[in-house]
Formats: structure tokens, sequence, C-alpha cells
């Protein structure tokens, strides 16, 4: 029995041994590639300034090995496009990625592990790779279509910044999408892309992109789609009102202020709390008795934005002294009381 366990710590003690010995193998090994890497970084560096700052013409011999000339390309390129804003820069860029690392790409979309995969996407669209463009969109074909599935997710953007026509076709076809992803990949599109996405809402497409793509006109302050915002104001379903009524808030801006009354007067609290908001961030006095009126409202957040909105304007604090100490409404009196205490506080600090 003894000697069983003696045989059996001796079997445990070489495994760990020999682990520790491949651990530290590895480690070498690796820190050996990283080190090469790096110094042909550095040697390579000067040389693709040059190139993309448009100096030279003259590109530097790259390693024989393809995974050395593959990771030390997409470092180079990483760093010039942290600190690259022209657009002549980023073609440059682009160029260089589609002739040295096309190849690479195309065998890893097709064959490669799922984290080679995912990081190669990223590495397509920081470079604006628009020669992969097919190979991504068939590539969306074999990526299973779920909005918790990161490869997915970034195919999708990748094709809203390379290939926007065959994104547009495929997004608007698909009702499982949220809201939350339709607005980042919406991020994502040129300005015709844009356009043409504002056409499409307007018909059968699913509610959750209409209600991302109103958002992000106002968030991006787009002002070309400001008359299709304001338009969604009256459309006959409250979500799309209400996300109309919060990128109004974003632009800071409506044409048609007049028609500002009949939202303070809505029964949908949301819709009472917006509309004080948006006389709020526009000071818009003439909406000084509605703002007023709505300090006395029976929902917290339609009293709290009322009381911010006259805060915002010219004679604010006169009004909500006056309220505090004047009016008749409990509710009214304790949210100015609260607005000129923040404000109070808020000048102390």
């Amino acid at each position: 029995m003894m000697q069983w366990v003696i045989a059996s710590l001796v079997v445990l003690l070489v495994i760990q041994v020999a682990l520790f010995i491949y651990i530290l193998i590895s480690k070498k090994i690796t820190l050996n590639y990283d080190e090469k890497v790096e110094t042909l970084y550095q040697n390579l560096l000067p040389s693709y300034i040059e190139i993309v700052q448009d100096t030279s013409q003259l590109e530097p011999r790259l390693p024989e090995n393809k995974k050395y000339r593959k990771d030390v390309v997409e470092k180079l390129l990483v760093r010039l496009s942290e600190v690259t804003a022209g657009e002549g820069e980023k073609a440059r860029i682009r160029k260089l990625a589609e002739t040295t690392l096309l190849d690479a790409y195309i065998k890893i979309l097709e064959k490669g592990s799922w984290a080679e995969r995912v990081n190669t996407l990223f590495y397509i669209e920081d470079f604006g790779m628009i020669s992969i463009k097919d190979h991504v969109w068939q590539h969306l074909g074999r990526v299973e279509s779920d909005d918790e599935n990161e490869e997915y997710r970034q195919t999708l953007r990748v094709l809203a910044t390379i290939y926007p026509e065959k994104f547009l076709t495929f997004i608007l076809e698909k009702d499982t999408i949220s809201e939350s992803l339709a607005k980042e990949l919406f991020r994502r599109l040129d300005e015709g892309s844009l356009m043409e996405m504002e056409k499409r809402t307007s018909g059968k497409t699913p509610i959750a992109f209409k209600l991302a793509f109103i958002v992000l006109c106002g968030e991006m302050k787009l002002n070309q789609h400001l008359p299709f915002v304001e338009r969604c104001l009256f459309d006959e379903q409250k979500e799309i009102r209400l996300k109309a009524m919060k990128s109004i808030c974003s632009y800071q801006y409506f044409s048609k202020t007049e028609q500002l009354k009949e939202f303070f007067e809505s029964e949908h609290w949301e819709e009472r709390m917006y509309a004080a908001k948006i006389a709020g961030v526009m000071e818009l006095t003439k909406y000084r008795d509605h703002l007023v009126d709505t300090l006395a409202d029976p929902v917290w957040w339609v009293r709290f934005s009322s009381g911010e909105a006259i805060s915002k304007l010219p004679d604010g604090e006169i009004l909500l002294e006056y309220v505090a100490s004047q009016n008749e409404d409990a509710f009214a009196r304790d949210m100015a009381n609260q607005m000129l205490t923040t404000k109070a506080t808020g000048l102390r600090g």
C-alpha cells in the first residue's frame, strides 16, 4: 500500500515538473516572439509613417514568415490609425492593409478559430478594408444570428462600415435586433445610407429600427433629418412620439414650438414631461405658465422636469421663489423649493 502511495506521489511530482517546464518553455517562446515583433515594428515604423504621410512610395521589405508579417503589419497600422485623422492618410492605411493582410484575413474568416475571426473582424473595420466586403458578407451567412453572439454583432458592424448597401438590405428584414444594437450599427452609416434609412423607416420596418434611428438623429444632431424627427412627433404610436421628443431635446431645436402646447395637456405623463424638457432646453418663456401648472402635476417626473425647465428661463429663479411662497398647490411649492435649494447648493459647491 505504501509503495503504491509513493509511486503515485512520484508520478504527480513528475507531471507537475513537466507542466512547469512546459509553461516556462512556452513563456520563453512567447516572449521571444513578442520581442522579435516589437523589434520589427520599431524598425519598420519610420518607413510606414512616410508611406502614410505620402512622403515616400517605397514599401519596406516585410518578413517572409506569414505570421510575423501579419502581426507586425497589424501593430503598425493600428498605431498609425490611432494618430491619423486625414482622409488621404486613412486611404493609404486601407491600401496597405489590403495589400498585406487581405489573403490572411480571408483565410482566417473561413478557417480561423472564433477568437481569430472576431479579432480579424475588428481589424477589418478599423482599417476600412473595402476590398474584403464580399467575404465578410459571405461570412455573415456562416455566423449564428444571435444578438448575444459577438461575432455576429461585429460582422454587422463591419458591414455597416464597409458594405452599407448589403447591410441595409439584410438588417431591415430582421425583427430580432435590439434597439441599442441597431443604434450602434446606424452610427457607422454614411450620409447616403442614413438618407436611405430615413426613407425605409417610413415604411414597414421593425419598430426598434425606427426608434433607434430617431434617437440617433438627435444624439448626432443630424440637422438634415430634423424634419423627419419633427413629423414623428405626431405619429399615431406613443413610443415613436416619445423617442421623437427625446431626440428634439438633443437637438435643442423645434421649428414649430406652438405645437408644444398640446403635449403639455397630454393624457400621457411622459409627453408632459418631455414637453417641459423641450421648453427648458429651448428657454421658451412663452410656456412659463404651462411650466408653473405642471409643477403641480400628479407625477413626480413631470414636476421635476418642469422645475428644471423653469430654472433655465431668464427669470427662472424669481419665478421659482414666487411659486415657493405663493402657489396654492403643495406639490408645486415643494418642487420649487427643491429647485431653489439645489441651485443654491450648486452655487456654494
